[in-house]
């Protein structure tokens, strides 16, 4: 009984210093820390040597189809200073790297996720002409 009290308590202090719960946060050594780059999902430096613990109190290791709907919204809003732009294409990338049938298929409030998808804007864009490119066309990089 304590131990379900304390997984919905905001006492873990995230990577910019809000608390939540060990429930909405994951773990940072997992490989979807990239999709989750930039947003405050992560215990903060002072639980480095507690993961165990975190995991035991719902800390999360894998994402749903709504964080990846979230992830994605963030890329598109970059611009608001969260992330380089590098590490909002590595999050883009990241988030490419977890889709599958089996979540894009995954239903929010009623929509796929893939359809939900197609309303934003978060796959990084090629800046730099491709060998492959035709080059009677013409290249706009911006």
């Amino acid at each position: 009984k304590i131990i379900n009290e304390i997984q919905n308590l905001s006492f873990v202090t995230t990577t910019n210093n809000t608390t939540e719960p060990p429930s909405k946060l994951f773990s940072p050594d997992e490989s979807v820390s990239d999709v989750l780059l930039g947003e405050p999902v992560f215990p903060g430096p002072l639980y480095s040597d507690t993961k165990t613990a975190l995991l035991q109190l719902g800390m999360r290791r894998t994402i749903s189809a709504n964080d990846v709907l979230r992830s994605a919204k963030n890329v598109q809003t970059f611009g608001s200073g969260k992330l380089t732009l590098a590490d909002t294409k590595r999050k883009a990338l990241a988030v490419m790297s977890v889709l599958n049938d089996e979540m894009l298929m995954a239903r929010i409030d009623g929509v796929l996720l893939r359809d939900a998808l197609l309303d934003i804007n978060f796959l990084p864009v090629c800046s730099e002409r491709p060998k492959t490119f035709m080059s009677e066309l013409s290249w706009n990089s911006d």
